[in-house]
């Protein structure tokens, strides 16, 4: 590593179905579930790194482009909780049946949210209290 060059990781990415071998590879983060691989270490095994004339390997550049114009846009929340009348705790009556307890009301959410919020909900989100996961 320099200063104009990212760190690089050296790692074992598992084969999880244990049908082949343990691949070595270089990435540019410690991380192989987030697919930052730049290469594969062909035929290269940790034991390796003790003998002299197994220290040079061939490798397989997969198909990775540094990306340095990507930039990440952050929305400004929309979401607002609103103010019960009534708390929480005073809400809970066994006596009632005839409504449920409300623990908080938000508002503001996109369509796109509520879909996936309510993406496990029976009833489509068709009425005014839904139950969510």
């Amino acid at each position: 590593e320099n200063d104009d060059s990212p760190a690089l990781y050296l790692y074992l990415r598992p084969d999880v179905m244990r049908t082949d071998l343990d691949v070595a590879v270089i990435s540019t983060t410690p991380s192989y579930r987030d697919n930052m691989e730049i290469c594969e270490l062909k035929d290269w095994i940790p034991e390796n790194t003790l003998v002299e004339g197994t220290h040079s390997t061939n490798v397989r550049f997969l198909s990775w482009e540094p990306a340095p114009s990507l930039k990440l846009a952050v929305h400004e929340p929309t979401m607002a909780i609103e103010k019960r009348s009534k708390p929480f705790h005073d809400q809970v009556d066994t006596s009632k049946s005839d409504s449920s307890p409300i623990l908080c009301e938000m508002s503001g959410l996109s369509n796109e949210v509520m879909a996936s919020i309510l993406q496990n909900c029976t009833d489509d989100g068709n009425s005014d209290v839904v139950t969510i996961d």
